[in-house]
């Protein structure tokens, strides 16, 4: 028996859109993250929370040795920040603190493990509360410059550069009551990493069985909805390549309650007309949130 099988790994970039809604994400390739930010939009004159989470933390990637959170502080609105480090695995932990640097005007959260790596399990960092100033007369939006180094057990030194939005407005314009209408999502990517193989050949009928593409379980996009009201999601695969196509199992949910959540798988169909390198992008995934 002969076997043939020609193995060519994809990577899909990932684009989310987000219609009109109060709702705050950043997110990273090599180590997803996001910070939360409670309430949105905040009232002048009180309080705010921002915690930062890993989000695609798994024992697929190298462990990480050690972190370092940098939020620098605009208008001292930090000076008088409550900091506080969410990591509980502090076993043969050098570093483990959060606090306000006035020296360098910025928080600082900085973590790094003598030995091993953080704990898989791990997903929320750090969390941040602070008042927006009284000064602040009308609607506006705070920028906060956002600094995220990690190394990880490989030796790979990775550095993210953000910035913090914060939407904030009179008190006058924010609802009262329990009946707030708050729209958020949490969305989960899968590595979206295909590989196409011509399968076995068959002695008998001349003929390749088995072709096609496979993507190990991380060819998906998860939407929970952590809001207080009903939304939507729409899913979209696009190409301009001719050879391959792409289709999700659910494209679109006209209404997805809240605390409901959805996962949409994509399936690659067609042969590539030509060898691709591992890291050659074939096309691009968009989620919709919400919108027409």
């Amino acid at each position: 028996m002969r076997k043939q099988k020609i193995i060519m790994a994809f990577l899909l970039a990932a684009v989310l859109l987000v219609g009109s809604l109060p709702m705050t994400a950043i997110a990273a390739e090599a180590y997803g993250y996001e910070v939360g930010i409670a309430p949105s939009p905040v009232a002048i004159g009180s309080e705010v929370t921002l915690t930062f989470r890993l989000t695609d933390y798994t024992d697929s990637k190298s462990g990480i040795r050690g972190f370092q959170i940098d939020l620098t502080d605009v208008d001292d609105v930090l000076h008088n920040a409550v900091c506080t480090t969410l990591v509980k695995d502090t076993e043969n932990c050098l570093t483990n603190t959060a606090k306000y640097q006035s020296s360098r005007d910025i928080v600082r959260h900085a973590y790094t493990k003598m030995s091993g790596t953080m704990d898989y399990s791990v997903d929320e960092l750090l969390e941040v509360k602070f008042v927006i100033p009284d000064s602040y007369a009308e609607a506006g939006t705070l920028s906060l410059p956002l600094r995220i180094l990690i190394q990880n057990a490989a030796g790979d030194k990775l550095t993210y550069n953000d910035t913090v939005e914060i939407r904030y407005v009179p008190a006058s314009e924010i609802p009262d009551g329990p009946d707030q209408e708050i729209v958020n999502v949490d969305v989960t990517w899968g590595a979206m990493e295909f590989v196409y193989t011509d399968g076995v050949w068959n002695t008998e009928k001349h003929i390749y069985e088995g072709a096609g593409w496979t993507d190990n379980g991380t060819g998906y996009v998860t939407v929970k909805n952590s809001g207080t009201v009903e939304t939507s999601a729409r899913f979209f695969y696009i190409t301009d390549r001719t050879d391959i196509s792409g289709v999700f199992n659910v494209e679109t949910v006209p209404v997805l309650e809240a605390g409901g959540e959805v996962t949409a798988r994509l399936t690659l169909n067609g042969k590539p007309e030509k060898a691709l390198s591992e890291k050659t992008v074939i096309g691009s995934v968009t989620v919709q949130i919400g919108g027409e």
